[in-house]
């Protein structure tokens, strides 16, 4: 049986009294470089589990996994978790992770994200640059959610302008199908994965609090509403200028964009737009992953391999 995945650490803020967040930090006594995962819709910090058995082979790397919702002390409830309009549903969690990273005494860090996590990165990777003691090296977007128009989908264009109630109602069909056996099938199955069967069974055993599966919900429906323009405060012109950190980041922080040709909606013709929208073509190194889908393009081994080796970490990939 596999060992069970304990709670995640406590971080309560004294920037923002009676607020506090969950993270996760997978760590060694050999650690040269610490990693921050913010990690897509509707998941939380106990999906690092998976990254395990790939850090036990790179113990000169961590992982810092900080649960995207803020918490009030001492719970939860289901209209004060997090800001429900404007940048303000990015600011808390950046602030509160900032003094997160402060109080590790971590000075020096790289950022992945995958899917919805992108707009909590590069708001993060942002407010980092105003800090002289802290310093941002690498961006590691993996499939990452980019504003509808450069998707290319009447899809999304349709999502955008649909009726708040019929919205709300295909959101909340697509999160059922996601959690289903039918749609884990659907995203394939990458063969080259980091994960072990004993660290997925771990992750699928995992037993959220009341509080944290309130705020993931929560938190999901908010993913959803931005990636199709349903935010109250946060129009397409935001998005993009969000991502626009990407050029304003350049040259000191160096960007490796990964994607995949099995990701409809996100793959690299959508990249290629946004990035030739944002004039950034030129500060972004794309790297299109073989057999990964947007659903598992986090776990894919092609891309930790890469990470490692711009991080200066490995000179050869594993076995």
């Amino acid at each position: 049986m596999a060992p069970a995945i304990p709670p995640p650490d406590v971080f309560p803020s004294t920037r923002h009294p009676g607020r506090k967040i969950l993270y996760r930090r997978l760590t060694g006594p050999d650690v040269k470089h610490t990693l921050l995962f913010c990690y897509g819709a509707g998941s939380h910090s106990a999906l690092t589990t998976l990254f395990k058995p790939f850090l036990d082979q790179h113990p000169d790397l961590e992982i810092l996994c900080v649960d995207r919702w803020a918490l009030p002390v001492p719970t939860v409830t289901s209209s004060s978790s997090v800001s429900r309009s404007g940048l303000g549903i990015f600011e808390e969690l950046t602030d509160i992770t900032i003094e997160l990273l402060q109080s590790l005494n971590i000075s020096e860090l790289s950022m992945a994200a995958h899917s919805a996590g992108v707009y909590q990165m590069l708001h993060l990777a942002q407010s980092c640059q105003e800090i002289p003691t802290l310093r941002v090296t690498h961006l590691f977007p993996l499939c990452t959610h980019i504003p509808a128009s450069f998707c290319g989908s009447q899809f999304l264009d349709w999502m955008r302008v649909m009726p708040s109630p019929l919205f709300k109602t295909l959101t909340r069909v697509d999160s059922s199908f996601g959690e289903s056996w039918l749609g884990t099938w659907m995203a394939g199955v990458n063969t080259k994965s980091i994960a072990t069967a004993q660290s997925r069974k771990q992750l699928s055993n995992y037993k959220a609090s009341a509080d944290e599966t309130r705020a993931r919900s929560e938190r999901q429906d908010l993913d959803y509403r931005i990636i199709y323009e349903h935010f109250e405060g946060i129009d397409h012109g935001q998005l993009v200028n969000i991502y626009r950190a990407l050029t304003m980041l350049a040259p000191k922080t160096k960007v490796v964009w990964f994607t995949s040709d099995r990701d409809a909606f996100f793959g690299p013709s959508s990249v290629s737009r946004l990035l030739l929208e944002i004039q950034a073509e030129s500060d972004v190194e794309v790297f299109v992953v073989d057999g990964a889908t947007h659903a598992d393009i986090h776990e894919s081994r092609d891309v930790w391999e890469n990470i490692i080796q711009s991080l200066g970490l490995a000179k050869k990939c594993l076995d």
